[in-house]
Formats: C-alpha cells, sequence, structure tokens
C-alpha cells in the first residue's frame, strides 16, 4: 500500500520516496511479466497514473465536499477504504 499523505522534510521524503518506489517496483514486476528493457518506462507510467489518480482524488471528492459535506471526508470513500489508510486519509485531507 502506498501512502496518500505526504511527509516534510526532504531528507526524509527522500528516503522514504525511494524505499516506496523499490517496493512499488517490487509489487509491479511480481505481478506482471515486464522486461528489463522496459522497467523505466513502466514505472514512469505507474507514477503518472499515480499522480493523475491523487489529482482525481483531490478535484473530485475533496474540493467538491469540503465546504457541503465535511464528514464525508473523515474517512477514505468505501470503494478505497481497502487500501488507503484512515491515518494516511486524514493526514492528507487535512492539507488541503
Amino acid at each position: 500500500m502506498l501512502p496518500i499523505n505526504y511527509i516534510g522534510g526532504l531528507v526524509i521524503f527522500g528516503a522514504i520516496l525511494h524505499h516506496l518506489i523499490d517496493q512499488a517496483c517490487k509489487v509491479v514486476e511480481a505481478t506482471f511479466n515486464i522486461d528489463p528493457k522496459a522497467k523505466k518506462k513502466t514505472l514512469e507510467d505507474v507514477g503518472k497514473y499515480w499522480r493523475n489518480f491523487k489529482t482525481f482524488m483531490t478535484k473530485e471528492l475533496v474540493y467538491k465536499y469540503k465546504d457541503t459535506f465535511p464528514s464525508l471526508l473523515e474517512n477514505p470513500p468505501p470503494a478505497y477504504m481497502e487500501w488507503i489508510d484512515p491515518k494516511d486519509w486524514k493526514d492528507s485531507i487535512g492539507k488541503k
């Protein structure tokens, strides 16, 4: 599970980011048969889709309901609860 929240401090963030990238890379490689030559492009695409997903969550959920129904944002949406940690969700939403 990749956290959706941001961690302050460039040194800490960089170390955690590299750890998460390695972890995500292992999951992708274990799940899909990826040619080592295509590894860089695959990881770039995964990163792009991850950023797009976080942008979608922010635009379509956070900004849409932040002022009108803030109680809906107390926990991750039911469709995403299985893989978004509630603590990460609250930390991320609090910064928006």
